[in-house]
């Protein structure tokens, strides 16, 4: 942080590759890989891309990855989620892998989740819409955020609420999903 903060991105960088490269173990390379992309350091995509072929046989390392890059609290990450949803390791049916990369959108990252043009929450609330014939229970527990509408300036709860109707209107909604939505919308009525 202090060499960014100088204005030595480069240096930052440098040191972040050269502290992956040194790297031990796991925790070391995925501890390079979050310092990368919570500074959005030019070595990121590298670093991610080796980390994820290591990854690839290791699916408690799989999640880590995609914990990591969905929790870079920047505006960005929005669209690096929605390129990790086509990820082929990423399985909807896999509850720890859409806890990994969606549960850190919609719980662990309101920088990307509360961007002002909405499309954290509607790339949030179309990958509930999915979820929920698949899992209905881990769907109604990354729906919390949006619940708070309420909250929020007149914009930004206005596009959350829309995503709550949208998901409201789904066909077969679980009890949770559905006493969730209910309670967050009759509230305002």
């Amino acid at each position: 942080g202090a060499l960014l903060d100088a204005g030595e991105a480069e240096a930052a960088a440098a040191l972040t590759e050269q502290a992956y490269g040194r790297a031990a173990n796991m925790t070391e390379l995925l501890g390079a890989l979050r310092l990368a992309a919570y500074w959005q350091l030019d070595c990121l995509e590298d670093l991610a891309a080796d980390f994820r072929k290591r990854a690839n046989e290791h699916p408690l390392i799989v999640d880590l990855y995609f914990a990591a890059r969905a929790g870079a609290p920047h505006q960005s990450t929005v669209e690096v989620i929605r390129a990790l949803c086509d990820d082929p390791a990423f399985d909807r049916g896999n509850p720890n892998r859409v806890r990994a990369l969606l549960g850190s959108l919609a719980l662990r990252n309101p920088v990307a989740l509360h961007r002002a043009d909405g499309q954290g929450y509607e790339l949030l609330s179309a990958e509930i819409a999915k979820l929920v014939p698949v899992n209905d229970m881990v769907a109604a527990s990354l729906i919390t955020p949006l619940l708070s509408f309420r909250r929020f300036d007149k914009a930004r709860a206005a596009r959350m609420r829309a995503c709550l109707e949208e998901l409201s209107a789904l066909p077969k909604l679980g009890a949770g999903m559905r006493e969730k939505l209910d309670a967050a919308l009759k509230a305002e009525e």
